[in-house]
């Protein structure tokens, strides 16, 4: 994380901000959260820092400026609407040398998207592609999901039909 990083507004409302990684307030969104980037209820006391839902980078709401970034999964107080799945098998789980080097060179873990990729939140997949995945759980096709780690850099996570196994990779590596 550079340590003059900034998120951006549009140019006519200060409210409405731009992530680095893309995420838009009303998207993902922006949740009220510690300086670890766990999310907290807003009350007195409470200094005024948001986390990036998509990318975890921890935001000053007094200027924007970036401050820090969640390096483990979401901690929140609840988990509205929690998506009742039936269990995903990995199989052999591969990570390729570009991911890894993605995920190394932003500060975070592999458990942070395996975690979401579990949860059945695929990330930036087309609504489509999301429907399919959910399909999948129950009729043994391919699942994928897809996320940007903290510097923007595009990984998959694709588990195989027959569920043999999970590679966590970049979409040029395909």
């Amino acid at each position: 994380m550079n340590e003059s990083e900034f998120i951006g507004h549009y140019e006519n409302d200060p409210d409405l901000w731009i992530c680095l990684c893309g995420t838009t307030t009303g998207t993902q969104d922006f949740r009220p959260c510690d300086d670890e980037g766990n999310e907290v209820e807003p009350v007195a006391g409470w200094n005024l820092l948001f986390v990036c839902d998509r990318c975890g980078r921890i935001i000053d709401g007094n200027n924007r400026k970036v401050v820090g970034l969640r390096t483990r999964p979401r901690a929140t107080l609840y988990e509205p609407g929690e998506r009742k799945m039936p269990a995903l098998s990995l199989g052999e789980l591969v990570i390729t040398p570009k991911a890894e080097k993605a995920l190394e060179e932003s500060g975070q873990s592999p458990a942070i998207f395996l975690h979401m990729y579990l949860t059945g939140n695929w990330g930036n997949c087309l609504k489509d592609d999301w429907k399919a995945n959910d399909e999948a759980l129950t009729n043994d096709g391919r699942v994928q999901g897809v996320y940007h780690t903290a510097n923007g850099t595009e990984i998959w996570i694709i588990t195989e039909w027959n569920r043999s196994a999970t590679t966590i990779l970049t979409p040029e590596e395909y």
